[in-house]
This record gives structure tokens, C-alpha cells and sequence, in this order.
């Protein structure tokens, strides 16, 4: 008897789907990435569909050597109905619809056997991903901030996910950073807007505008107007004094951000993921200065340390809800 001892672990972004093979102590046995299928719910699910395939092909695995599919997916997640909902604009509407269901129905009709399809919420899987085979991994309370295009976090209270009213815990780029940044409205949140990648680099070129000298005119000119936040990073890392502020600044917004969360959360662990959080080496500092100076301990004993998954925590705690 053939036994289940592998998983499919399911990324969706709003740029790219990963779909990949993953045995049950969370090793990659193959992995595909493609541009996500954005047309409809149906073109994705039969793009996911496809790329299972081609990984069990790739890791010559037999479909009855699969114990489920994990999914995770750009929106708020009821644990209550299995619905999916609030998707944002850069990946298919499938508001009201059963995402879980759709596949296992697409995979049946593929494999001829039927697969047990779980789906989550991209807030949730990177932390259950660092806390199977991660920096996480033993910590029973942890916390996971994804700072990239947008911002989120996964809490893990008790060794279980926390969800909150409607799943919306974890919603942090809702996060006002003071006084002073009331009497506005802020469409994707005051945190969100300051310290995910386009705020960070928007925050950059405003000040450009507004007279100040950098490297980042010169570097905007000769990329035709196509930089990133990447590239504020990258200035920074050279010396770059406007850079090297708009970074230090962003380091002492997340870092008030993390000491809230500290106060209400107390937990063991706190990662830094996503594009942003790629450049800790950066924030750190000022991180841990915000924390260091206005927490007493046990609270400064917290470790803040960046993704040791990268880019692939989603993915494998995809994985992970298959084995969970």
C-alpha cells in the first residue's frame, strides 16, 4: 500500500503562482512558478491544476502518494464557512465562491480520484511555514509580518493561527503610527501606506519633488522612470543621504508597529518577511531601537529576525495545513 507522505503546496500572488511538491518534514521535491492566470476563477484554477501535474511528474510521485492540496490565497479567509472573501483587484474575484471546492472538483476530474483540498489565507501561511521548518520552528506563540506590496501579519497564539472577527486579525497595515498621522484618510492604512514597498518609495520621490538632493533623480533617468523600492534600498546601502533617512525612518515605524504588537501579544518570535522585510540588515537597527528604549523585559527578549523561508514561507505552510 502506497502512503501519503507528500503534499502540494499552492502559492497565489497577484504577480505569480507556485505550485510545489513537499514531503512531510517540509523538503521542496519540485517546485514550477508561472504568471498567475488572471482571467477567472475557472483559468486558475485549471492553471493550479495543470502545474500539479507537471510537479508529480517532476518528482515521479504517483497522484495516491499525495495526501492533500494547501492553498494559499491573497484574502481574508472565514475558518467558519471556507469562504474566501475581500480579494484584492490583482488576482480572480472569487467572492462567495468555495476556492477549496472548485479544485478538488478539478482534480478529480484530473486524477480520477478524489484529493482533500485545503485553503488559507496568505496572512496565516507564511507563519505556519516559518514554524514547521523556520526560525519559528518550536515557538508556540510567533508572529510573521509580510512587508511588501502591501502588509499583513500571521499570529500564532498557542501553537494555533489566530483569526479573529471574520479573520481579520493579522490586518496590521491598519496600524496608525501616532497622533500626528490622524485627520487623514489613508485607503489601504496609515502603516500600509508608509512602510509597504510603494509607500516607501513614493514617500522618496515626494521628497525629491520637494527639493531635496539624491542619487535616486540620477538612477530614475537613466531607468526611464522604473525604479523601486529596491533601488532606495540599494541607494541607502551607498551612502545615498535621503535614502539612508526614508529607510531609517521606515525602520522606526515598523518598529513602533512591532512594540504594540510585543504589548499585546508577548510572543517569543517576531519575522520579518516580504520584499521589504529582505532588507532587515537595514531596519534593525531601528527597530530594535524603538523596542529596546520603550519596552521594559521580559519583552526585549523577543527575537526579531528576518524570514529564514524567504520568498517560499507561503508556500511551504501551504504545505503545512496538509500535514497540520
Amino acid at each position: 500500500m502506497i502512503k501519503p507522505y507528500h503534499a502540494i503546496g499552492v502559492d497565489v500572488g497577484g504577480t505569480a503562482v507556485k505550485v510545489a511538491v513537499i514531503d512531510n518534514k517540509g523538503n521542496i521535491l519540485s517546485l514550477k512558478r508561472e504568471n498567475t492566470a488572471k482571467e477567472s476563477i475557472d483559468s486558475l484554477v485549471t492553471q493550479t491544476t495543470r502545474l500539479i501535474s507537471d510537479v508529480l511528474t517532476n518528482a515521479k510521485l504517483d497522484v495516491k502518494e499525495v495526501k492533500g492540496v494547501g492553498v494559499s490565497y491573497p484574502a481574508l479567509f472565514s475558518k467558519y464557512s471556507r469562504e474566501l472573501y475581500n480579494v484584492p483587484f490583482n488576482v480572480p474575484p472569487i467572492t462567495k465562491s468555495r476556492l477549496a471546492d472548485l479544485l478538488c472538483a478539478s482534480l478529480e476530474t484530473k486524477f480520477k480520484t478524489k484529493i482533500n483540498v485545503y485553503t488559507e489565507t496568505d496572512h496565516i501561511t507564511p507563519i505556519l511555514g516559518e514554524n514547521w521548518v523556520g526560525h519559528a520552528k518550536g515557538a508556540r506563540n510567533a508572529v510573521y509580518l509580510t512587508l511588501g506590496t502591501g502588509i499583513s501579519c500571521g499570529i500564532l497564539i498557542d501553537g494555533k493561527p489566530y483569526y479573529g472577527l471574520e479573520g481579520c486579525a493579522g490586518s496590521i497595515g491598519w496600524m496608525l503610527l501616532g497622533d500626528n498621522f490622524l485627520g487623514r484618510k489613508y485607503p489601504l492604512g496609515c502603516f500600509e501606506y508608509y512602510c509597504s514597498a510603494p509607500g516607501i518609495l513614493k514617500r522618496t520621490l515626494d521628497r525629491v519633488k520637494e527639493g531635496e538632493k539624491s542619487t535616486i533623480l540620477e538612477l530614475a533617468k537613466e531607468k526611464s522612470g522604473n525604479i523601486s523600492c529596491a533601488d532606495v534600498f540599494d541607494a541607502a546601502r551607498k551612502g545615498d543621504p535621503l535614502s539612508a533617512k526614508i529607510i531609517k525612518e521606515t525602520s522606526m515605524y515598523i518598529g513602533i508597529v512591532i512594540l504594540n504588537l510585543i504589548c499585546v501579544l508577548a510572543p517569543e518570535i517576531i519575522i520579518l518577511g516580504g520584499g521589504v522585510g529582505q532588507s532587515y540588515d537595514l531596519l534593525i537597527g531601528g527597530i530594535r531601537e524603538v523596542v529596546d528604549n520603550y519596552l521594559m523585559l521580559p519583552s526585549k527578549k523577543v527575537r526579531i529576525v528576518p524570514s529564514l523561508l524567504g520568498d517560499k514561507a507561503a508556500l511551504i505552510g501551504a504545505g503545512r495545513l496538509v500535514f497540520y
